[in-house]
This record gives structure tokens, sequence and C-alpha cells, in this order.
């Protein structure tokens, strides 16, 4: 089996994280209000081409549209993402380097 290469590229702490896992993009976006639960969708091309041109402030909108209607993204939800292997290592990184 390979190896799989994730690594965070940008976080709102209590909001989302973005990560690259095995050369794609995926959006945790932290959903709920008494009961959280993330919710995480591979970015498209189109939102791969608004976080190259918005950055973080792009990733900040997507977050609150998913956040806001997390129903529309259940078709493209991944489940059980933060189980994949080198996901938790890669957000422990992420927390360690700040």
């Amino acid at each position: 089996m390979a190896m799989s290469s994730t690594n965070v590229l940008a976080q709102r702490s209590w909001n989302w994280t973005l990560f690259r896992h095995d050369g794609r993009l995926v959006l945790s976006v932290l959903c709920g209000s008494v009961a959280m639960y993330p919710v995480e969708i591979q970015l498209d091309d189109d939102e791969m081409a608004m976080f190259r041109a918005g950055g973080q402030r792009a990733v900040d909108r997507l977050a609150r549209t998913v956040r806001d209607r997390p129903q529309d993204f259940r078709a493209r939800h991944i489940a059980m993402f933060q189980t994949r292997p080198g996901v938790t290592e890669a957000a422990a990184r992420w927390r360690a380097a700040r």
C-alpha cells in the first residue's frame, strides 16, 4: 500500500482546515452549534481557482457556504476523512509549528 501525502495548507481555528491530501485539496469545515461535526469536501476546479486567486479569504467564503448549508454538500462529503492515513499527523504537525 502506498503512503499518503498529507499536509495542512491553511487553517482558521474552530472554523476550517485546508488539506493537501494525495494531491487533492480537501476542505474540512466545522459545522453545527451544540453538536459539532466536520463536513469535508474535495475542492472542485472552480473552488481551486478561487483559492489560488483569493487565498484564505476565498476559503473563508466557501467555508461559510458549507457551514450555512451543509446539506448542499452531502453528495461531496468525504466520509471518515479524519481517519485516513496521514490526516491526523498533518494536523498535529501544523499545530506544533504554530
